[in-house]
């Protein structure tokens, strides 16, 4: 049963690879039906060179002659995989890109966090404007010349008054 399986695997794949080579094959074997030329190489390859892609992606990170890694969920969360060569080899580019993920994150953050600020910042710059507007506008009203009339008038102490006679122009020749 299990070699029907990787019969059935290897169907799949070599299947792949002859319909890639197809131009090759309708070039050099113009009168030969495709499939019968598939079923021949099917029955010449030997059962040991005959893996499934998830085997040789397996073989690829494990790398290692003797020791094979089954490669489940709890292979993973116990630590297995890290014994692999492929793994040892590859340790630097990993932490790189740890590396990266970290600073990626730092810099998210940062920015939200200037963006904040400058959020808090523009608030309070609309706020100060409308105080600064506020004040303008006490102040024009306080010196206006009927404002500053009336509050002579009322002072008994000062010493200014307003004058009773208009003003002129002094013409110079």
């Amino acid at each position: 049963m299990a070699k029907d399986r990787k019969n059935e695997e290897y169907d799949a794949t070599d299947f792949d690879e002859k319909i890639q080579n197809s131009d090759e094959f309708s070039e050099n074997q113009s009168g030969v039906n495709m499939a019968e030329h598939i079923e021949a190489d099917h029955t010449s390859v030997p059962i040991e060179e005959k893996q499934s892609s998830a085997q040789k992606v397996m073989d690829a990170l494990t790398d290692d002659d003797e020791e094979h890694v089954n490669l489940s969920f709890g292979a993973v969360l116990g630590g297995d995989i890290l014994s692999g060569k492929w793994f040892r080899r590859e340790v630097w580019f990993l932490v790189m890109i740890i590396f990266m993920i970290i600073l990626y994150i730092t810099n998210r953050y940062t920015s939200q966090q200037n963006m904040i600020k400058i959020d808090n910042l523009k608030k309070e710059l609309t706020e100060i404007r409308y105080e600064s507007m506020t004040r303008s506008s006490q102040l024009m009203q306080r010196t206006r010349e009927s404002k500053v009339e009336e509050f002579l008038k009322n002072t008994s102490d000062s010493a200014l008054c307003i004058s009773a006679n208009p003003p002129y122009v002094i013409k110079l020749e």
